[in-house]
């Protein structure tokens, strides 16, 4: 299922090193789709693809720590429009 997420960025530096270790080492199922960040790096909005939000937020969270809160929500595919395969 596509998820997305929104990111409430309280270190950016923490986020982005951890971010990108995130992405490059997620569990099987779990894949970054997308990633779009604000230009001030205070917001980031995510798209990625796994089982079920718990499984995502059980990889994330604990993995960016106090870097940011989440926001998580199932994605409406059908609804969507410029959705990543």
């Amino acid at each position: 299922m596509k998820i997305g997420v929104i990111h409430e960025i309280s270190d950016p530096e923490a986020f982005t090193e951890r971010g990108t270790a995130m992405v490059e080492q997620a569990p099987e199922g779990v894949e970054n789709l997308q990633a779009c960040p604000s230009e001030d790096l205070a917001k980031c909005t995510c798209i990625w693809d796994a089982e079920s939000v718990e499984q995502l937020s059980d990889y994330m969270d604990p993995e960016l720590g106090d870097a940011s809160s989440q926001e998580y929500f199932p994605i409406l595919e059908e609804e969507s429009i410029g959705l990543p395969e």
